[in-house]
């Protein structure tokens, strides 16, 4: 029996929490936390997650925009870059998505194509991306390591902003744990794992626009990126509930590609 201690003493915005299990009584902090996927306007309700990616996508485009015009860069070409990398990232997400939860299409495999029902994984959209923006840039002829120097700050924003539409959404459900700061999702007290990667995300983000401000070997800035990101997204999988291969998540295989990767690349590409 749980009983949750709060304003209204519901779990969504309870702060404590008391658990009896065999007449052995625990006691619990957590983090207020309530899930809502709509606003609803009266004549049309607004997804809030769309809503939150939407507002990413249009910020790191800017700040792109902006640091860009220092570099004397046209706007157009960055519109541009961003309207395939979008496309190619959503793509990119769904195949990976179907890769983690294969056994949900295994038997429906028409379920695959059916994306306005929700699934889609960042790894597999930044891996996808990154390929089509390295074939649009090097087929015009420009430097790609200078593009990718200049986006990486805001390809972190942007993933910031959405994933913020995915803590409100509560898309992601994580291991449980007994730390003050739990949140009570899924029938229980869990690592709010998305707070954790938005929190993380800042910082990188700060970090990256402070390196940008250096003259660094070109490629640094956005392999620096990939293997921050790439480190953190490996250990943190492991709070995740996701389907595992031989101990570990597609996304934490693919992670380990992305980090050696970056490193081999840092170390000898002088």
């Amino acid at each position: 029996m749980c009983i949750l201690i709060g304003n209204g003493v519901t779990q969504d915005n309870a702060f404590f929490i008391i658990t009896i299990i065999n007449y052995e009584i625990y006691f619990s902090f957590m983090l207020p936390y309530k899930i809502f996927t709509t606003i609803d306007l009266g004549f049309f309700s607004i997804q809030v997650w769309g809503l939150m990616a939407a507002i990413g996508v249009l910020i790191a485009a800017l700040l792109a925009v902006y640091r860009g015009k220092k570099l004397g860069i046209k706007e157009d070409t960055i519109y541009d870059l961003v309207f395939y990398t979008i496309v190619s990232g959503i793509i990119g997400s769904r195949i990976m998505y179907v890769i983690e939860e294969w056994e949900l299409y295994k038997n429906n495999l028409f379920g695959i194509f059916k994306i306005w029902q929700g699934g889609l994984s960042f790894t597999g959209g930044l891996v996808l991306a990154v390929i089509v923006a390295y074939y649009y840039l090097n087929k015009n002829k420009l430097d790609f390591w200078k593009y990718a120097d200049l986006l990486a700050p805001s390809l972190v924003i942007g993933h910031l902003i959405a994933r913020i539409g995915c803590h409100f959404t509560g898309m992601h459900v994580f291991s449980e744990t007994g730390l003050p700061w739990a949140i009570y999702q899924a029938g229980a007290l869990r690592h709010p794992g998305i707070l954790y990667e938005i929190v993380y995300l800042g910082i990188v983000f700060f970090a990256l626009l402070k390196l940008s401000e250096y003259r660094l070997k070109k490629s640094t800035v956005f392999i620096i990126y990939l293997a921050l990101y790439s480190l953190f997204r490996f250990f943190s999988d492991f709070l995740r509930i996701d389907p595992t291969f031989f101990g570990f998540t597609a996304t934490q295989y693919l992670m380990i590609i992305i980090f050696l990767g970056s490193i081999i690349w840092y170390k000898f590409n002088k």
